[in-house]
C-alpha cells in the first residue's frame, strides 16, 4: 500500500458492488461492458480537502472482457471508469462528507449498524 494511502477496504464479491450501489443509489452501467459487475471490478471512495472542507468522491472501476481474458491491465483501455454522482449533491461529483454522511443516515437502518466500527469522519488535519 502507498504511503499516502491512509485506508483502504476491500469488499470481495459482486453482490457487495450490487448492495453498495443500492444504498448509494448509483449506477455505473456503460454499453462497452456487459457485466456491470466484473471480477476484478471495484468501487473507489476517495476522501480530499477541497477548499478547506473534506469531500467524498466515488468511482467505478471495471476490467474490460479483453483485460480479463488476457489478464492485462496495463493499456489504459483495459479498465472502464466513471466518476459518480451521488444524489445528495445533485449532479457533482464532489460531495462534502457532512452532506453524505446525513443522507446515508436516511438511507441506512441503524438497528443493523455495527456500532464498534468506526464511523466515517474527516481524517485528523496532519499538520498539526
Amino acid at each position: 500500500m502507498k504511503q499516502d494511502v491512509r485506508a483502504m477496504c476491500l469488499a470481495g464479491h459482486d453482490t457487495n458492488l450490487a448492495n453498495l450501489a443500492g444504498v448509494l443509489d448509483v449506477d455505473w452501467h456503460d454499453s462497452r461492458q456487459p457485466d456491470d459487475y466484473p471480477p476484478g471490478g471495484a468501487l473507489v471512495f476517495d476522501l480530499w480537502r477541497e477548499h478547506g472542507r473534506s469531500v467524498v468522491k466515488v468511482s467505478s472501476v471495471m476490467p474490460t472482457l479483453n483485460a480479463l481474458r488476457h489478464a492485462d491491465f496495463g493499456p489504459d483501455a483495459a479498465l472502464v471508469q466513471h466518476t459518480l454522482a451521488l444524489p445528495p449533491c445533485h449532479g457533482t461529483t464532489s460531495c462534502p462528507l457532512d452532506a453524505v454522511s446525513a443522507w446515508l443516515a436516511t438511507r441506512l437502518d441503524a438497528r443493523y449498524i455495527e456500532h464498534d466500527v468506526p464511523s466515517l469522519s474527516s481524517w485528523p488535519d496532519a499538520s498539526r
